[in-house]
């Protein structure tokens, strides 16, 4: 509240700011989301593969994961840690809706209705 009052800003110009926070607070969600199911999929066909690998007869298993390139592994290793990120982003994209949602809460209530 007084952070507002600091920087002389309007009522208008407070509520635009805060709603371009929540905005992006919003993006931040979706792409978080985004992040998560991609990288789930990810997750998921390398789980796949390591299934497939461990039906496999003893000798098959150890030419197949010779055979495996480095490149699946880095992948697989990417994928963590874009749902870790993803977790942050997301997080972070909510608390900037709340404190927008909180601040629009604030901001209207500074605004009072006409003295008679």
């Amino acid at each position: 509240m007084r952070l507002l009052n600091r920087f002389h800003l309007s009522y208008e110009t407070s509520r635009t700011l805060l709603a371009a926070l929540a905005i992006v607070g919003l993006l931040a969600v979706i792409y978080g989301v985004y992040l998560f199911i991609s990288s789930s999929s990810v997750l998921a066909r390398a789980e796949d593969i390591q299934a497939r690998i461990s039906d496999l007869p003893p000798e098959q298993t150890q030419a197949v994961l010779s055979a495996v390139p480095v490149g699946v592994l880095a992948e697989q290793r990417q994928a963590v840690r874009d749902r870790v990120r993803s977790l942050i982003v997301g997080g972070i994209g909510l608390v900037a809706v709340g404190g927008a949602w909180l601040g629009y809460d604030f901001v209207s209530r500074r605004k009072s209705p006409p003295q008679t």
